[in-house]
Parts: C-alpha cells; sequence; structure tokens
C-alpha cells in the first residue's frame, strides 16, 4: 500500500532532491559532531590511547542513520537502494567531517599525533593526512555494514507498517 501524500523519485532525480541533500548532510554533520564529542571526552578521561573505541563511532552512525532514513520516509517515498544511498552517503559525509577535525587535530596535539601515526597501520610511521585518509575509508566500509544492518531493520518491521 503506497502512501500518496509522499514524493516519489526516481533515480534521475535522486541527487537533485532538495531534501534528501538537506537531510544526508544534516545527519552526516550530526553524526560528525556526535564522533567529534566523543572523541573529546575520550581525550578528557585520558582514553585517546585506546584506539578500538573508535568502534562507538560505528554505533552513533547506525543511530543517526536510522533517524535519517526515518525522517526521509515521512516525507519521500525510495526504493530500497534509495535508501540504502540516502544512509550510505550520510555515513561518508560524516567520516569526511571526522577525517578532516583529525587531520586538524593531530597538528595541534603533537604527542597523540605521534603516538597514532606510529601505531596506525602495524607499527609503521605515518604521515597525519595518512592517518585522516585511513580513517575516511575505515568509516566509509563501515557505514556500508551499518547501513545494511539498517536497511534489514527497515526491510523487516517499517515496511510493514
Amino acid at each position: 500500500m503506497k502512501n500518496y501524500d509522499k514524493l516519489e523519485i526516481g533515480h534521475k532525480e535522486f541527487f537533485s532532491n532538495r531534501l534528501l541533500k538537506k537531510t544526508i548532510v544534516g545527519h552526516g554533520a550530526i553524526a560528525a559532531a556526535c564522533y567529534i564529542i566523543f572523541f573529546l571526552i575520550m581525550r578528557a578521561v585520558n582514553l585517546l590511547h585506546v584506539t578500538e573505541l573508535r568502534f562507538v563511532n560505528y554505533a552513533i552512525f547506525g543511530i543517526v542513520g536510522y533517524i535519517a532514513l526515518k525522517e526521509l520516509r515521512k516525507h519521500i517515498s525510495l526504493n530500497y537502494f534509495q535508501d540504502f544511498g540516502a544512509a550510505f552517503l550520510t555515513g561518508i559525509i560524516s567520516f569526511f567531517f571526522l577525517a578532516i577535525f583529525l587531520y586538524i587535530y593531530l597538528h595541534i596535539d603533537a604527542g597523540f599525533s605521534e603516538y597514532l601515526t606510529s601505531h596506525v597501520v602495524n607499527g609503521m610511521n605515518s604521515t597525519p593526512s595518512e592517518v585522516a585518509i585511513i580513517l575516511f575509508f575505515e568509516g566509509s566500509a563501515m557505514s556500508a555494514i551499518v547501513t545494511l544492518c539498517i536497511m534489514q531493520y527497515f526491510k523487516r518491521f517499517m515496511d510493514k507498517e
């Protein structure tokens, strides 16, 4: 059963829809802000050396990605792949913002920069820009995985409403 109050868009209009762009970029920025706040909290409690805590960012993205899709679905009727694309792009944008923040932060905090750049890839020394790029690609890959989980939830529970 279709809701005819919603705007239906085809694949050609996907990237030109203003509400879609606003939601993707807006929620990407919200997720990035949450990652940065979490990072600063970890800095305040002296846990930056526990790099595995970055996995909390994926849970944060899961929550923000879910909220973004739920908000989009109120106004726009998207198919499965469009929903997937919207959530995935939200994740990519959020980790792009986080990578920019980390790049800047590594130039400010020399001690953490030295620690992180020497521990990023199996003890090989890296530059702050390489660390930021690795973070971006890791976050993008995890965004795909988390988005698939979100989509399965929507497919199973939300589409039945």
